[in-house]
């Protein structure tokens, strides 16, 4: 148990090491291309790309998810799971050319363009993931990490080359095209190299294991996928590309410090969940040891877009973004949301718990379907985001409420919202006075005293425990196995 944690902090150090450095890039491709393209360009694009994804939930069958949660180390198993993912994923491109005609009647050739390229993206990506999965089984994501950096420095140039040369919407599917090729073609070097599965080999008994397991995640994963992207497809179907535009980019912004966490916070927390599942002592430890750290390390962030919203918009994506204000503002509290209901998604994708997490699914989704279009349709972007608030804390809601049948219950912390809201208090308090006596280093100096002022917040509430959690993390990181 001991090596299992070490390898699993290890690899949450390296996985997280490269989704900043990912995360880095990405955000400095997205800022450039935010003084390149209009508003619209992003609409055409999270249109696009919604659909592309509620396409993919069609073949979401996690084939190569069975190889990281079974326990066996056959390479037939992870070989017969790559066949059937890129067969699942050439039918679903197939279909995309009728589906991409029908969406040229109702949104134009661009939309319909970018999503049938996107659809072929995926195919790429299968392959990817393919080829790489056994490491992830074996928390091997030191040569991952490597992957994902290299990869993102190409896809970052090849964007941003895109978007000097005027190419558009297509500039954002280039980025996307970019990186699944670069991962694909580094991923295939790699899996020569240390000889991993390469697809040569079809068994059938695999096959009816594998399929087993993926039927039974199925309509999870569908589900899943379908909440995350109706709300770009309700807005896109009520309201024009450019304020669908304006929503994409303030979730996007939003969701940054969620989506840097997520492979430590979901893709390492499923692995070493699924390892120590049966004892319910040792997987609420390590639980609610992912859960605090998330909690700590996304509320700055919280803070940054509730208080310094327009400046952080004026900064990132210029001022043409400025409309973007008041739903980054609501959707800051979507980033606390979004992570914590991340946590609950890993616990119970270790646990194989699918009825929790179908019903998690549904609850947000039902809610974005009733709720989004009445908002949007008077409030628009506003409203929008005030939707996808509300379907958020739905699910995370439930999903909590359901973890205390599976793990230790622990009360929460009230120390550590009281370091939250003293932290925002103070921020708020100096916000204006920065802005009036400072408006051109407003933003660098507010988000300064905010990340200084939440940390010594969480020192002074929760004294020595932070430093305890912190302690431990480290001496397992730095141990040798």
């Amino acid at each position: 148990m001991r090596d299992l944690a070490k390898r699993a902090i290890r690899g949450s150090i390296w996985i997280a090491s490269a989704s900043y450095s990912g995360f880095v890039l990405t955000f400095v491709s997205t800022a450039v291309l935010a003084r390149l393209l209009p508003p619209k360009a992003f609409g055409v694009y999270a249109l696009a790309q919604s659909y592309s994804i509620i396409l993919l939930a069609v073949g979401a069958f996690g084939f190569t998810q069975a190889i990281v949660q079974s326990s066996s180390r056959d390479a037939r198993l992870a070989d017969t799971a790559l066949i059937m993912t890129v067969v699942v994923r050439v039918i679903l491109g197939v279909i995309s050319v009728p589906i991409a005609l029908i969406i040229a009647q109702y949104h134009g050739a661009d939309v319909a363009l970018a999503f049938f390229q996107l659809s072929l993206v995926q195919i790429a990506d299968a392959i990817r993931i393919g080829l790489t999965i056994t490491l992830e089984r074996d928390l091997e994501y030191g040569r991952v990490a490597r992957m994902s950096l290299l990869s993102n420095v190409i896809s970052a140039v090849a964007s941003i080359s895109a978007g000097y040369a005027g190419l558009g919407a297509s500039a954002l599917v280039i980025r996307d095209a970019a990186l699944s090729i670069s991962l694909l073609f580094i991923a295939w070097l790699t899996a020569r190299r240390w000889k991993l599965p390469l697809g040569h080999a079809f068994d059938g008994h695999a096959a009816k294991e594998i399929w087993k397991f993926g039927r039974s995640v199925y309509f999870v994963r569908a589900l899943d996928q379908i909440a995350s992207r109706i709300d770009r497809i309700l807005l896109g179907s009520i309201l024009s590309l450019d304020v669908l535009g304006i929503y994409h980019q303030a979730k996007y912004l939003a969701s940054l410090p969620a989506n840097a966490l997520a492979p430590g916070n979901f893709q390492v927390a499923i692995t070493t969940y699924s390892k120590i599942k049966t004892n319910v002592e040792r997987l609420s430890r390590a639980f609610y040891t992912v859960q605090y750290f998330v909690t700590r390390l996304v509320p700055p962030f919280v803070i940054i877009c509730a208080i310094w919203p327009a400046e952080l918009l004026g900064a990132v994506c210029g001022p043409r973004w400025m409309a973007a204000e008041m739903p980054l503002r609501i959707l800051a509290l979507f980033v606390l949301s979004f992570a914590a209901t991340e946590g609950y998604r890993s616990l119970f994708t270790a646990l194989e718990a699918w009825v929790v997490l179908r019903r998690s699914a549904i609850i947000q989704a039902v809610t974005l379907i009733v709720v989004l279009p009445l908002l949007a349709s008077f409030y628009g972007a506003v409203g929008a985001s005030a939707a996808t608030l509300l379907a958020s804390v739905a699910a995370v809601t439930y999903l909590r409420l359901e973890s205390r049948r599976h793990l230790i219950v622990v009360p929460p912390s009230i120390r550590g919202t009281a370091a939250l809201l003293c932290a925002f208090g103070g921020a708020l308090a100096c916000r204006w006075g920065v802005a009036v006596a400072m408006p051109r280093q407003s933003l660098a100096l507010g988000v300064t005293v905010s990340v200084l002022l939440y940390g010594a917040m969480v020192i002074l509430w929760e004294r020595g425990e932070v430093w305890t959690r912190c302690r431990a993390v480290l001496n397992s990181a730095l141990s040798r196995a």
